[in-house]
């Protein structure tokens, strides 16, 4: 009877842990928890500038619990970070991205990427687990602004990095995408 009950909580468990955006930090000396309001970004998709829950800078993103739930993006990374790291982290709950390498130099490894799209999943074309691209619609300036504003699509810089040993899982659209002239990644054992 002990056994039965104890496979019970511990399928019941894993089974919240599937489904649901990771909300609490690992049970581990060290790890952080990312947990708050979506930082705008200047990345465009939809005809609007989406959001994120960690906007990454050079400093590593290491051992980090990341529950993106209400934002957009998990982790963006914007043009001319030359030294980006996301390790042994747990990114869940973006509506669009998990993480986004937007022109920028960024080693994804060891990480979980889950639960990205709309929940419950649409047919929408957006719900990606992680996304190297230099691709991106810029806001025309034009006086007196346009309703609703106008969009071009441009391509610039490089988008480059190493994409190894994650787990990407339940996601709406796509696992790992590479796009876009000058994006390049070395993606292994994923």
């Amino acid at each position: 009877m002990k056994r039965v009950l104890f496979l019970t909580a511990a399928l019941v468990a894993c089974d919240s842990a599937v489904t649901e955006p990771v909300a609490k930090p690992m049970l581990d000396v060290g790890v952080a928890s990312v947990v708050g309001a979506c930082s705008p970004t200047l990345f465009v998709r939809d005809g609007r500038f989406l959001t994120a829950a960690v906007i990454g800078t050079a400093l590593p993103i290491t051992r980090t619990v990341v529950d993106a739930t209400g934002c957009d993006i998990g982790i963006y990374y914007p043009p001319g970070i030359t030294t980006g790291v996301v390790d042994q982290s747990s990114i869940a709950g973006a509506f669009y991205f998990g993480i986004v390498n937007h022109a920028a130099h960024v080693d994804v490894t060891r990480s979980s990427i889950s639960n990205i799209g709309d929940r419950p999943f649409s047919g929408a074309q957006h719900g990606n687990a992680i996304l190297y691209t230099t691709e991106n619609f810029v806001s025309d300036v034009t006086i007196p602004p346009t309703i609703p504003p106008v969009f071009t699509f441009v391509t610039a810089g490089v988008a480059s990095g190493l994409v190894s040993g994650n787990q990407v899982s339940l996601y709406q659209k796509g696992g790992i995408i590479v796009r876009g002239v000058g994006a390049s990644a070395d993606i292994l054992d994923n």
